[in-house]
């Protein structure tokens, strides 16, 4: 782990980079328990009894327009936009009356090893409908906010998902949680660095940090 205190260390105050990476590892710890733990209760093999209880308990039936209370966005901005006018757009287009609440990460897939930090910048962000808004007036005002940022009409550039409210733990720990699989920890590595170098935010939310999330993400401690 020495890789990873070098990168928060860059030239600064050791002691306080110790901290700062020491703080970073009792929070992965605590979301790493965490997710254990909700596995096991998950499976019956961990208070087994409550789960029982909570089995019987009837799930509410829920309206339709309550599934598309959620959208997933992931946008890839073409090549040759820069980073500061992408922020600004993104900063822009969250804060429209379109959203009650958002949340959204910026990430990069380049490396320190092939030192490309910065290639291929995106945002990943999850926003919850405002409930004056009609579901199909957020995807076409987000679609004319980014006409010129990306190809709003291919999927794999401007990806829009409706998001039910039984995967928001999900896509909360996919952008908050260090991901392991396909080479993507270096690809974080690089992250950590790039955002740094940046000073942009782990994670945006708002439009009140100080408000109680619209959702309570257990697994995130949110």
């Amino acid at each position: 782990m020495e890789d990873i205190r070098d990168l928060l260390t860059d030239g600064g105050d050791y002691l306080e980079s110790l901290k700062e990476f020491r703080d970073l590892e009792r929070e992965f710890k605590k979301r790493t328990i965490m997710r254990i733990m909700k596995k096991r209760y998950d499976a019956g093999r961990y208070l087994s009894h409550f789960k029982a209880i909570e089995d019987k308990i009837p799930k509410p039936v829920k309206k339709e327009s309550n599934l598309r209370d959620w959208v997933w966005l992931t946008i890839n901005p073409k090549p040759d936009i820069e980073l500061i006018p992408f922020m600004k757009i993104l900063d822009k287009a969250v804060h429209r009356k379109l959203w009650e609440r958002y949340y959204y990460v910026l990430e990069q897939r380049g490396t320190i090893e092939e030192n490309n930090l910065g290639k291929g910048f995106h945002a990943h962000l999850l926003l919850r409908r405002s409930p004056e808004t009609e579901y199909k007036h957020t995807k076409r005002q987000m679609r004319n906010s980014f006409k010129n940022v990306c190809n709003v009409d291919h999927d794999k550039v401007f990806y829009w998902k409706e998001c039910r409210e039984d995967f928001l733990d999900d896509k909360m720990e996919y952008i908050t949680n260090i991901k392991t699989m396909d080479g993507k920890e270096l690809k974080q590595r690089g992250d950590i660095l790039w955002r740094k170098q940046h000073n942009i935010l782990k994670l945006y939310e708002g439009p009140d940090p100080n408000a109680e999330p619209s959702v309570n993400f257990l697994m995130n401690g949110f």
